[in-house]
């Protein structure tokens, strides 16, 4: 499978993705299940019933994970016709990342499939953060994008981030979530 990243030689990542989300395997264009210090696991997969190419970053699960989430210095990002922002260091270095990959022909090979869906960004916890960042960093190529985030850290960004990401980021957070 040339999809697949970081499973294992049984892909039994991939299938307990398949059977958990009920998604039939050819909807998932991409599949990273790597993991370290500022690596966390993703999917691009195409939603037909939403017309959407959904990122879906994983919250924390693993040590690594938690590892990142402390990395919780600010790290100054610059974007082309936006003010500069302060964002969280560990979940940027994330999303950077998952930007990589992504620009590695993943989210080409998907748009090229359904060129008239729009791009969805989703995640929780850590996921969240990292895919809010993302989509901050891809709103330039992607400005229909939008962007879900749930229980997303609250040193997240800077108000000025924040205010900029309004019109294409919601975030939910249930309750009193002890992170979020």
């Amino acid at each position: 499978r040339n999809n697949v990243s970081g499973d294992n030689s049984c892909y039994c990542g991939f299938a307990g993705a398949v059977s958990i989300t009920e998604l039939n395997s050819a909807d998932i264009v991409y599949a990273s299940f790597e993991n370290d210090l500022y690596r966390a696991p993703f999917m691009v997969v195409l939603d037909h019933e939403e017309e959407s190419v959904v990122i879906a970053v994983r919250g924390t699960l693993s040590f690594q994970d938690i590892i990142t989430d402390l990395t919780a210095s600010t790290h100054q990002i610059e974007l082309p016709n936006s003010p500069t922002f302060h964002v969280h260091k560990g979940m940027y270095h994330t999303a950077v990342w998952v930007k990589e990959k992504l620009d590695d022909g993943i989210l080409e090979e998907a748009f090229t499939k359904v060129p008239q869906y729009r791009l969805v960004v989703v995640g929780h916890s850590l996921g969240s953060g990292c895919a809010c960042l993302l989509a901050l960093l891809l709103r330039e190529q992607y400005p229909d994008l939008q962007c879900f985030c749930y229980s997303p850290s609250g040193s997240l960004m800077n108000a000025d981030a924040a205010a900029f990401t309004q019109s294409f980021v919601t975030s939910v957070t249930l309750g009193q979530d002890l992170v979020a």
